[in-house]
């Protein structure tokens, strides 16, 4: 399968767009490739083969996109900006927010007035609904927004570490909510005691190591 064009907003675009207004949003599309569905003709691409209840070879379609395919993501985003552009006269600005508020399934935006965001929510919100789709996880530095989007969402995700109990991970970096800063979670677990103490100076290798586990996209550690 052709892996398709790279239809995806640049991130660190994205997280610089994110934090533009005052209130700001996300939520992300549950389980984004099964909700597209794969036309009639085209499913002999994703054949596979299948042990019956009386260990006969079977053979199956997949009629959604899978994990894995290499046409996937273009696929499903090529999919989603379909579907906005069938509401542009209706829900401008939130078909505009679902072409370019979005990285692959996660939907970060932000305005600034939360009766603003929260119209645009509920509109990109009713669109995937249209197409098929379900956006969850909602988590936003606003308890107005929170609380209208729904039973099920929310102002954070509550994660095993105490220090980041507030915070919400946004495209691989921490949102907190309660104070509205990004922070960073860095675990050290694989690295020699001796080197972390100082006791053994660093070889320019380990050294490179310690530097790219650190996932910092928008360079907030360099100053």
């Amino acid at each position: 399968l052709l892996k398709g064009p790279d239809n995806l907003v640049s991130l660190t675009a994205m997280l610089f767009m994110f934090r533009e207004y005052q209130y700001a949003v996300c939520g992300d599309i549950k389980e984004m490739f099964h909700q597209t569905r794969i036309r009639q003709e085209d499913r002999n691409s994703q054949r596979f083969l299948w042990f019956g209840p009386e260990n006969n070879l079977e053979t199956f379609e997949m009629a959604v996109m899978t994990f894995g395919a290499t046409c996937s993501p273009s696929s499903a985003q090529f999919v989603k900006n379909k579907n906005a552009d069938e509401f542009c006269d209706e829900f401008p600005e939130a078909a505009s927010a679902i072409k370019l508020k979005h990285y692959v399934d996660d939907y970060l935006d932000c305005r600034e007035t939360e009766a603003e965001l929260l119209t645009v929510a509920e509109q990109v919100k009713y669109i995937h609904k249209r197409g098929g789709a379900e956006i969850c996880n909602w988590c936003s530095n606003s308890t107005l927004v929170v609380e209208r989007l729904g039973e099920s969402s929310k102002i954070s995700k509550n994660i095993s570490s105490d220090k980041y109990e507030l915070s919400e991970k946004i495209l691989g970096m921490w949102w907190n909510t309660e104070n509205d800063t990004f922070t960073f979670s860095l675990k050290y677990n694989r690295i020699k005691a001796d080197l972390m103490n100082g006791n053994v100076a660093p070889t320019k290798r380990e050294v490179l190591r310690i530097l790219m586990s650190i996932y910092d996209p928008l360079g907030l550690l360099t100053n």
